[in-house]
C-alpha cells in the first residue's frame, strides 16, 4: 500500500475518532479523555484475544483494559477495527459510516453488543 493511502486511511481514523464522541454516550470510559485523541487508539490497539465465556456468551473477545470486551466470531488479525461493529466490513473509498445501536442506545464502540441489527448512519457533513 502506498503512503498516502496511509496518509488518507490515518486521517480518516483521526477524523472518524473526533466525530462520534459529538453524539455518543460515554458508557465505559470511551475515547473522550486521556490526552490525545491517538492515546485511546494506542489503547485500544494494545487490546488482546481471548476465547471463552464472558457474561453469559462464549466467543471470540477483543478486550481493551478500561474500555470493554467486543465480541467477534473469529479474531481478526493484528486487531480490530475500533470504528466498526463486529461483522461489518470496510466500504472502500465508500462514505464512512456511524453505527447506532436502538437497544442499548447508543453508537459504536460506546455500545460493545447490540440486542438488534446495528444501523449505518452517515455522519454530519462539515458544519
Amino acid at each position: 500500500m502506498s503512503r498516502v493511502a496511509y496518509a488518507v486511511i490515518g486521517l480518516a481514523l483521526i477524523l472518524a475518532a473526533a466525530a462520534p464522541a459529538a453524539l455518543a454516550q460515554d458508557h465505559h470510559g470511551g475515547w473522550r479523555g486521556g490526552g490525545h485523541p491517538g492515546a485511546r487508539i494506542d489503547h485500544w490497539h494494545g487490546g488482546n484475544w481471548h476465547q471463552g465465556w464472558h457474561n453469559g456468551r462464549w466467543g471470540w473477545w477483543w478486550i481493551v483494559p478500561g474500555l470493554g470486551w467486543y465480541s467477534y466470531d473469529a479474531p481478526v488479525y493484528p486487531y480490530p477495527d475500533p470504528y466498526l461493529p463486529p461483522g461489518y466490513a470496510a466500504t472502500p473509498g465508500g462514505p464512512p459510516f456511524w453505527y447506532y445501536c436502538a437497544e442499548p442506545a447508543g453508537y459504536y464502540p460506546y455500545v460493545a453488543q447490540c440486542s438488534a441489527p446495528w444501523q449505518p448512519v452517515a455522519p454530519p457533513g462539515p458544519g
